[in-house]
């Protein structure tokens, strides 16, 4: 009997990944645990974009982070582009291409390196640790909810960390096909 990988990332990720393995010759399918939606409320999105020079660092946990963040600008704040004075930190190499496609600037990203052995908060941590963070802002940018342990070693470097809910995860919404493929797992 053949195998199957079932992708549990959310969309669009999990259609990405599938793509990349089938590329590769694995059957996979696409079978996301999470459903991502837009939050209602976007008064909370629009602060952040104006506040958003007053951060030396805004960490976008995921390329939904970026994509809802970057859905939810304003159109006085478009045309001034991303502020010069603020890094854009990225979990993996999924976020940091979300972030050159919502035109950060690649100078301006921060990001674990391509051939590191873990693509999450703590691989981002390994290339800010050896900073000063006292008296520095920092904005993390993620679903309802989270983990908070990036936010505790900035804190313990001295940084004040702010959160900013950038979309809303739920339980995934599985169709017929779907609920065919958990059945058959």
């Amino acid at each position: 009997m053949a195998l199957r990988l079932l992708v549990t990332r959310p969309q669009p990720q999990a259609d990405a990944w599938v793509a990349r393995l089938r590329a590769h010759g694995i059957d996979a399918v696409a079978l996301p645990l999470l459903a991502i939606d837009a939050v209602v409320d976007l008064s909370e999105l629009h602060a952040a974009w104006h506040e958003l020079p007053r951060y030396a660092l805004v960490m976008f946990v995921s390329p939904n982070a970026v994509s809802h963040f970057f859905a939810a600008r304003p159109t006085e704040i478009a045309a001034r582009g991303w502020p010069p004075a603020t890094r854009a930190g990225a979990t993996g190499p999924g976020t940091l291409q979300a972030l050159h496609m919502a035109g950060v600037p690649a100078a301006l990203c921060v990001a674990p390196p391509a051939e590191a052995t873990q693509f999450d908060s703590a691989g981002l941590w390994a290339q800010l640790r050896g900073e000063s963070w006292n008296g520095r802002e920092v904005l993390v940018l993620r679903g309802n909810g989270g983990r908070d342990e990036f936010a505790a070693l900035l804190r313990s470097a001295g940084a004040a960390v702010h959160f900013t809910q950038a979309y809303e995860r739920s339980a995934a919404r599985p169709g017929e096909v779907e609920r065919a493929l958990l059945d058959d797992a």
